[in-house]
């Protein structure tokens, strides 16, 4: 799958901020509160639950690309958004 500089763009914000990066591909939800708690208890959980937020829309959006949808969702991930693989936020829409 080939990377939109969008995607990179969200990573890099993921990575310095994670409840940045889960915004803008979650939206607002169970996911950012999630994100929060987890960054304000210490950096590395944060980053841990954003990169792992970030893989699983990215893998659904390559499924999505594919034609193909998977069977179960995701466990621990409350976005629909992020389940069907498009981002809550237009500006990633690219």
């Amino acid at each position: 799958m080939c990377y939109t500089p969008a995607d990179f763009i969200v990573l890099l914000l993921t990575i310095f901020f994670p409840p940045l990066g889960v915004l803008i591909i979650a939206g607002c939800g169970g996911d950012i509160v999630v994100s929060c708690v987890l960054t304000f208890l210490g950096y590395i959980p944060g980053l841990i639950h954003g990169i792992y937020v970030y893989a699983v829309w990215v893998n659904r959006k390559r499924c999505l690309l594919d034609g193909l949808m998977p069977d179960r969702p995701a466990p621990a991930i409350f976005s629909t958004a992020v389940q069907v693989g498009e981002p809550a936020c237009f500006c990633v829409r690219l």
